[in-house]
């Protein structure tokens, strides 16, 4: 997969695409290290679908959690490891804790300095909201009866009317078939377009197997003309599709389909791993 990766950085050709200023729509200029440091982003975040940033943190990299957690990231998690992750959180503000395990293995980094009973005063609004978010994944349950998820089918979005383009969604197919589409508002050079896959629900749980990964190519050329909107298009752009030997499994918690008021509009929605989708379309060849 390490060379996959490296082979994708060789075709895009990165080094000498950013010969100007970009934009992303308005007068909002963004230079070369700017462009640079979003592409390589895209490029973690692609990564990541194989190799899972929630372990990389497990590992020690604890100054990952000054950004938000991702649902993918946390749905490889077992409920070991998402107790692990929650408490990290805690710890690298310097906690002492009372069980033995958390101490033995923060103490494993040399980041961790256990001096306080009480770390609230020094958690961000980020700290506060990654620990909701692990505890909601902590909430998953596969021995509870399972959610009835009937007339699911079509499109569901993030955000609950459309906007410039399509937001991230999932689209649900007659057969169990799931795909994760990525926003098309996009900020940054787009490399992961989404994932395919089957699912089941199991309890309250969303289980996720992703045997395909949708991914963007191009022959290096930037069209600035193109780029009146969101993201960066570049010319000849083609769409392929990684097929995996193995699937990934991602757990996710989810709710039951129901009824949510938005502005005057009554929404379909689930909630899964603690975030809204809203019903946009039941007709899944709209889903582009």
């Amino acid at each position: 997969m390490k060379k996959f990766i490296i082979c994708l950085l060789i075709c895009l050709n990165v080094n000498g695409l950013f010969s100007q200023d970009f934009f992303t729509g308005g007068d909002r200029s963004l230079d070369f290290n700017t462009a640079l440091g979003i592409y390589e982003s895209s490029i973690n975040s692609f990564s990541g679908i194989f190799t899972n940033n929630a372990l990389r943190i497990l590992l020690g990299e604890a100054n990952r959690l000054n950004n938000k957690l991702d649902l993918f990231s946390l749905a490889g998690l077992d409920a070991q490891h998402l107790r692990l992750l929650r408490n990290m959180i805690y710890a690298r503000h310097g906690l002492r804790f009372s069980s033995a395990d958390l101490n033995s293995y923060f103490g494993r980094f040399d980041w961790y300095n256990p001096r306080l009973t009480n770390v609230d005063h020094l958690m961000t609004e980020t700290d506060f909201e990654n620990v909701r978010l692990v505890q909601t994944f902590e909430s998953r349950n596969e021995n509870q009866p399972a959610i009835n998820w009937n007339d699911c089918i079509g499109v569901w979005q993030d955000y609950p009317a459309m906007a410039a383009g399509w937001s991230n969604r999932f689209v649900i197919y007659p057969d169990n078939r799931l795909e994760f589409l990525y926003s098309q508002m996009h900020s940054g050079l787009r490399l992961v377009s989404g994932l395919n896959g089957k699912y089941e629900i199991t309890g309250n749980v969303l289980i996720y197997s992703v045997n395909q990964v949708y991914y963007i190519m191009n022959d290096g050329a930037f069209a600035p003309e193109l780029n009146f909107g969101y993201g960066y298009l570049f010319r000849n752009t083609q769409m392929n599709t990684i097929s995996l030997d193995k699937p990934i499994i991602l757990k996710f918690p989810v709710t039951a389909i129901h009824i949510e008021q938005w502005t005057s509009l009554n929404r379909e929605t689930f909630v899964l791993g603690g975030q809204d989708f809203y019903r946009i379309t039941d007709d899944v060849d709209y889903r582009f």
